[in-house]
């Protein structure tokens, strides 16, 4: 494929994914399908490479490998028998003078938690994941449809990916992906916090000291300190998927 026939690849993705909007994505998705095989073929690589200087491959993201359950950490993600758990919470446990580790963790594809007891020594697979960034165009059914913002890939994933975090992201906004050696989206990393507004509010006992509920705009219902009232702006903070009351915006 010539320079001038890549340049043409990338020009194409650039004006097809400046909009973000459902039809645009769509028209995306029918331009690249009619490419041609070998300039389509060098999108793509173009695309993993990234707009600038080709420095961020898909293909330099390491492979699971074995590691010792000792050495288990929170925020790894393991592959057992076939399924992806990221770790939550690894505890010690002497038992007949024989170290165990007991992992907590939860499924990425199902949300199922589970603790499993593992010998200290035992081999276990850790996947080793690569962090994008993904900009949201539009959320249909159960499905969120992302795009690269330098290269306006289109990718797909269940909303379920993006936990509480998808009450309060919106079309436009950038989300943090870590994918595992497929390309796949395996985790969704959410802003540290949220801009909100205030729908209505309980009557407060305490204006200074208590705490009362409030339902925001999004229909989510979170505890704020007395003096928020309806309209006021807020920042909530996202922690273990609880919705907590950061502080007030200015």
């Amino acid at each position: 494929v010539s320079h001038q026939g890549l340049r043409w690849v990338q020009c194409t993705v650039v004006a097809l994914g400046r909009f973000p909007t459902k039809a645009h994505a769509e028209s995306s998705r029918r331009a690249f399908a009619a490419l041609p095989a070998s300039v389509s073929a060098a999108g793509r690589d173009w695309r993993r490479g990234g707009a600038v200087g080709g420095s961020r491959r898909l293909a330099d993201i390491r492979r699971a490998i074995s590691i010792e359950a000792s050495v288990v950490r929170k925020g790894d993600i393991l592959d057992v028998k076939g399924h992806k758990y990221i770790v939550s919470k690894v505890s010690d446990q002497l038992t007949n003078r024989k170290m165990f580790k007991n992992v907590e963790m939860k499924d990425i594809q199902s949300g199922n938690t589970k603790t499993e007891t593992f010998r200290a020594a035992e081999k276990l697979q850790k996947v080793y994941v690569s962090h994008v960034k993904r900009q949201i165009l539009y959320v249909e059914g159960s499905t969120v449809h992302l795009q690269d913002p330098e290269t306006f890939e289109p990718t797909e994933v269940h909303v379920n990916l993006l936990g509480v975090a998808q009450h309060y992201l919106e079309d436009g906004d950038l989300i943090d992906l870590q994918i595992n050696e497929e390309g796949e989206p395996v985790i969704c990393n959410p802003p540290a916090k949220f801009l909100a507004e205030v729908a209505s509010s309980d009557p407060a006992r305490d204006q200074k000291s208590s705490y009362k509920k409030c339902l925001l705009t999004n229909g989510r219902q979170i505890m704020v300190p007395g003096f928020i009232e309806p309209g006021a702006k807020i920042f909530v903070k996202l922690e273990g998927g609880n919705e907590l009351y950061a502080e007030k915006a200015s």
